[in-house]
């Protein structure tokens, strides 16, 4: 084989791999060979996302309070009231997924200020929060 075929099948393996499943998902082909769009719902993010990811900070957080008591920067009381308040807004919530059957965008930012406040009494800068995406 020569440099340029051998250059032309790596790339051509390399590009076979760097296509996202998301894009996958998209489109599938239909029996007579032509692309079909996916339906709308499967790219669509789930409003429980939001639940989750709201859940998941949370979690963050409680570990982050748990580790500042342990360090001595918060004490016993302090860290249980916080862990409180956390557990709190988890539980609206909740409350506010199981009686609509969603939580709305923007309770969930309304929320995530909520675990902001309680963030900010660590003294833990909002970037050093774990990315959930």
């Amino acid at each position: 084989m020569t440099a340029k075929r051998l250059t032309s099948l790596a790339l051509a393996s390399l590009l076979t791999v760097a296509v996202p499943a998301s894009v996958l998902a998209q489109t599938s082909p239909a029996p007579s060979g032509t692309m079909t769009q996916a339906p709308a719902s499967a790219s669509a993010p789930s409003k429980d996302a939001l639940l989750q990811r709201l859940t998941a900070r949370a979690k963050s957080l409680s570990a982050q309070i748990a580790t500042a008591e342990k360090s001595g920067h918060l004490s016993h009381p302090e860290s249980t009231a916080l862990s409180s308040k956390v557990t709190q807004v988890v539980k609206k919530a909740r409350a506010d997924h199981a009686s609509q059957g969603f939580l709305s965008a923007g309770e969930s930012a309304s929320y995530m200020r909520e675990l902001d406040q309680i963030q900010s009494t660590l003294g833990t800068p909002k970037s050093t929060q774990p990315k959930t995406s």
